[in-house]
């Protein structure tokens, strides 16, 4: 009743049998939720128990007439859990050798030096995007402003959207179209910081930032940081920063999967690449 190659259809079909399943008939003893885990969690690492609980979905899925639909939740809920478990077990090993761990800085003791520095505006601009609000990749090179966001139509352009409001611009959005994972996520539409809007705000020629190109973006992240802070730090040592600020919060803690994974996405990348950004 399997789909795939003869190795796949052999592998699922045996870790079934080991649950004592063995024909299409069987899907209501995985209505015992508490004795098929004990059994799957008892087969070893997280690896094998990932790979019994595909078998539980795809059998499930291939019961005749949907009958084993109301079932599946409950796996996939237990495979996603699962998963975690995977990405904070690669997160566990991949931190050992972190070469940029010890710039892992908190990122509330971050926010009180930006406030407290007298680095340039420009400088104090640069960081405050990757601190101050939720920090993307390398995506505020060359950006395009418009006032409108009905201006912003090309599908090829990143832009600020600045709502005018006499002398001063009102509000400042950016838009994404043109990121690494945009083919996933689609365009990100989300607003500066009260920090940035407040800098963009008191001088419009900070606004020459975002002309810049990547490389050179990159480098005055890199540049302004050590200006700031002290010390040199990255766009993706800032990613790591933010997520694991997120990741330690006792809001985190009490999210959903469904709602931490909206939370990485706003990253522009999954649950899992998530996690695998830190240890929790």
């Amino acid at each position: 009743m399997f789909k795939g190659t003869e190795t796949t259809i052999y592998d699922r079909t045996r870790k079934m049998n080991h649950l004592g399943i063995t024909s299409s008939d069987d899907y209501k003893k995985l209505e015992d939720t508490a004795r098929i885990m004990k059994v799957v969690t008892k087969t070893g690492n997280v690896y094998s128990i990932n790979a019994y609980l595909w078998a539980i979905i795809a059998y499930l899925k291939a019961v005749p007439e949907g009958r084993g639909v109301p079932l599946l939740k409950f796996y996939q809920d237990a495979i996603n859990e699962n998963l975690i478990g995977v990405a904070e077990r690669k997160a566990n090993n991949a931190l050992v050798t972190d070469k940029n761990a010890d710039k892992y800085v908190p990122l509330d003791i971050l926010r009180a030096r930006l406030d407290s520095s007298h680095a340039s505006p420009e400088d104090r601009l640069i960081v405050g995007l990757y601190v101050t609000q939720v920090p993307v990749r390398n995506d505020y090179a060359r950006m395009h402003i418009v006032n409108d966001i009905e201006d912003a139509k090309s599908k090829l352009r990143n832009y600020i959207i600045v709502t005018p409001h006499g002398s001063a611009p009102q509000k400042i959005s950016f838009l994404l179209n043109v990121y690494k994972t945009s083919a996933r996520y689609g365009p990100l539409l989300f607003d500066a910081s009260p920090y940035v809007t407040k800098l963009l705000r008191s001088d419009p020629k900070l606004f020459d930032i975002f002309s810049l190109s990547e490389n050179a973006m990159q480098k005055r992240v890199n540049v302004s940081s050590r200006r700031v802070f002290g010390l040199p730090m990255s766009i993706n040592v800032f990613r790591h920063i933010y997520e694991i600020a997120l990741q330690s919060s006792e809001q985190y803690r009490k999210m959903t999967i469904s709602e931490r994974a909206r939370e990485h996405h706003r990253l522009a990348h999954s649950l899992l690449t998530g996690l695998g950004y830190m240890r929790v």
